[in-house]
């Protein structure tokens, strides 16, 4: 399990992709904080997008098992 938590409290939307770009998540963070359940995923690299109406930002994850 991990937490996301933005400085901003508009909706946005994460998306989790794999190495071979394909979506493994996709969720909506409201009122800037949201918990994800990762237990379900592979250990490896992970690329991480959260969007907004006016920002994108992109960030890797390493999960390790």
């Amino acid at each position: 399990m991990f937490t996301i938590e933005l400085s901003t409290k508009e909706k946005q939307i994460l998306q989790l992709f794999d190495m071979a770009g394909n979506v493994v998540l996709s969720q909506a963070i409201e009122n800037g904080k949201a918990t994800i359940d990762a237990n379900y995923l592979a250990a490896g690299i992970y690329n991480i997008s959260i969007k907004g109406n006016d920002s994108v930002s992109n960030k890797k994850l390493v999960i390790v098992k």
